[in-house]
């Protein structure tokens, strides 16, 4: 299974600006990593508290084939309010299931199982309020002209995907991620990955320089995009 890795630094707004056939890597993954290696690893220490010499990069995995046939991502736009996808921003921390399929209902990731783990307790996000409804805010200003519902608390039933944040390094998922990874997500193949489950790390984030929000807030963003079918090349 190939991963990919890119700097996060513009790519979120591109990445939700084109569209599924015409979306395109705009940078390189960092020094000593590309497609299925991991990238440049931050050191144990006080320096994994900043970025200082460091891209903070994310991963996108091809979501499990459900069979169905692919979609234009173009419909995402001027959907009916009724076939709206839904968005649901996880900051209460939860266990999460390996499996080999995604569920956020039941809490099952094929991600937890693709690293090795049957289980892991992802922590809750560590924000006040008003951090958090920035954050929310900046999210959702992403989303504004598309048919997706962002919601901060858990839909009752239907469809949805789930972006898990969380206060910890990319290393609650086991051993193969660098620590500057600050995200990670399925890609659906030119089409929606219904009931996707994603995780965002943000502890790289909160580092010497201040919480940077809006930093957390595009990681969201650009993880739900590739749950949208927008990956960093184009669809075949």
């Amino acid at each position: 299974m190939m991963l990919r890795r890119t700097p996060l630094a513009l790519s979120t707004f591109l990445l939700l600006a084109v569209g599924c056939a015409t979306a395109e890597s705009t940078s390189p993954a960092p020094s000593g990593g590309d497609e299925g290696k991991p990238g440049s690893l931050v050191p144990d220490g006080a320096e994994t508290e900043d970025f200082d010499g460091v891209e903070p990069v994310d991963i996108s995995v091809p979501a499990p084939d459900t069979g169905e046939e692919s979609s234009s991502e173009a419909t995402l736009a001027g959907t009916p309010a009724a076939q709206a996808l839904v968005l649901y921003v996880n900051r209460a921390g939860r266990t999460y299931l390996g499996a080999n399929r995604d569920d956020p209902a039941k809490g099952t990731s094929f991600i937890v199982a693709r690293y090795g783990s049957d289980r892991i307790d992802f922590p809750a996000a560590n924000y006040s309020e008003a951090e958090w409804a920035e954050i929310m805010g900046i999210v959702r200003g992403y989303f504004v002209p598309y048919a997706i519902d962002v919601t901060d608390t858990r839909p009752a039933s239907g469809v949805y995907t789930e972006i898990a944040v969380g206060d910890t390094y990319s290393s609650v998922l086991g051993a193969g991620l660098g620590r500057n990874t600050v995200g990670i997500a399925p890609v659906g193949p030119c089409r929606p990955a219904k009931n996707s489950v994603g995780f965002v790390f943000t502890k790289l984030y909160d580092g010497r320089r201040g919480r940077d929000l809006r930093g957390v807030a595009e990681t969201i963003a650009h993880e739900a995009g590739h749950t949208l079918s927008l990956p960093y090349g184009p669809c075949q």
